[in-house]
């Protein structure tokens, strides 16, 4: 009896041990990994390795991040000052933005349901799911047998099984830019800029604004909007402002300001160390060739370069110039920062958030903004954050 109770306590301890190197095998390993979303929505990083848990952070996809440990379902990671949990199938060892898509054996996932394909661990619906696949994902075919592929995801390296139903070697089908590494093209029915943001909703801050027919690739297309890269950068657009077809051209233009009545330099390359092509007055029109994050690439007078965003405007200026500057000081209704901006208006980027109290040297006024100068930076503020009491 004693030996039989001994071994029964052997048996479970050795099930026990194979059931923790079976888990094991399922972490991810320590060091950098990649955001990977299926969907145009950011990944949710939480306090703690619960669905429960509460969001601490959002991370788009392609951001590099620290795994500092790993279990079956999640990782605890470290991106900048975030600290928290993400589940392990949003983390990959490749870079999703940076993947070259093979010449061949590529598929498309395609689905008439709900946009999505589940991906899975074995060719059996029972099994664990990877990854849901929106409508257009390229995959790479690894093999098939008559009703499950093997596959590996394009953008994210993740191998799994499709259906076969669920898969096609169509490139040019009905559904327009639903593809991954797709070409497409901005367009504007009213000739402005177009912001690009920092995320699926206009509530997301503009990272950069481009003209009607800039041409953008597409990194993740979703439902209402789409994750694209253009001029080096990523963000996203709302899919109704994108086409496959470049619209006929309607040159978008913009006016040079300046702030202190002085020349503008348009240079040779996006740099302030490069050479100067032509020096612009105030007032100047020149027409849009590329939105940069800092610089935007012009045309004028038959020659083009490039002009420091801060120095363009989508309206001919209309503002009044001070005789002399003078000083105020930053003022909130709630003692919090204030945003400087690239231009006269919320649509234009951040420079920095200036303190409540701060002193600043106001330069201009334009149409209810003042172009101020703070220590090492310039740029706009609204009118209603200024005082001249300290």
């Amino acid at each position: 009896m004693v030996r039989s109770w001994f071994q029964r306590i052997l048996l479970a301890i050795t099930f026990v041990c194979a059931i923790s190197v079976i888990s094991a095998t399922s972490a991810l390993a320590v060091g950098h990994k990649y955001v990977v979303s299926q969907n145009s929505w950011p990944v949710n990083v939480r306090g703690i390795a619960s669905k429960n848990g509460n969001v601490v952070d959002t991370l788009v996809t392609g951001t590099e991040v620290k795994v500092v440990s790993s279990d079956n379902n999640w990782s605890h990671i470290q991106v900048g000052d975030t600290d928290g949990y993400i589940m392990n199938i949003y983390l990959t060892d490749r870079d999703p933005l940076n993947s070259s898509v093979p010449e061949t054996g590529i598929l498309y996932v395609e689905t008439a349901k709900n946009g999505y394909v589940n991906l899975y661990n074995h060719a059996n619906e029972d099994s664990r799911i990877i990854d849901a696949l929106a409508d257009g994902t390229a995959v790479k075919l690894k093999k098939s047998d008559g009703e499950w592929c093997q596959v590996s995801v394009v953008a994210s390296g993740k191998n799994g099984y499709i259906r076969n139903e669920y898969l096609t070697a169509n490139t040019d089908n009905s559904k327009p830019l639903s593809q991954s590494g797709t070409k497409a093209y901005t367009v504007s029915q009213n000739g402005k800029s177009i912001n690009i943001r920092s995320g699926a909703g206009k509530k997301h801050d503009v990272l950069l604004q481009v003209p009607s027919g800039t041409e953008v690739t597409l990194v993740q297309p979703g439902s209402n909007w789409s994750r694209i890269q253009v001029n080096g950068m990523t963000g996203y657009i709302e899919n109704e402002l994108l086409s496959k077809e470049k619209a006929a051209s309607n040159k978008n233009t913009l006016y040079v300001v300046s702030v202190n009545s002085a020349p503008v330099n348009m240079r040779a390359s996006a740099s302030r160390n490069s050479n100067v092509v032509e020096e612009l007055v105030t007032g100047t029109e020149v027409v849009v060739d590329s939105v940069h994050s800092n610089w935007t690439k012009v045309t004028v007078n038959g020659k083009t370069g490039y002009i420091m965003n801060l120095y363009l405007s989508e309206e001919k200026p209309g503002y009044y110039m001070n005789k002399d500057s003078y000083t105020a000081y930053v003022t909130s209704e709630n003692g919090g920062k204030v945003n400087m901006r690239y231009g006269a208006g919320k649509g234009y980027h951040v420079v920095t958030a200036l303190d409540c109290g701060e002193k600043v040297t106001v330069l201009a006024h334009v149409k209810g903004w003042a172009r101020v100068r703070s220590n090492q930076y310039e740029g706009y503020i609204s009118e209603e954050f200024l005082t001249n009491q300290k």
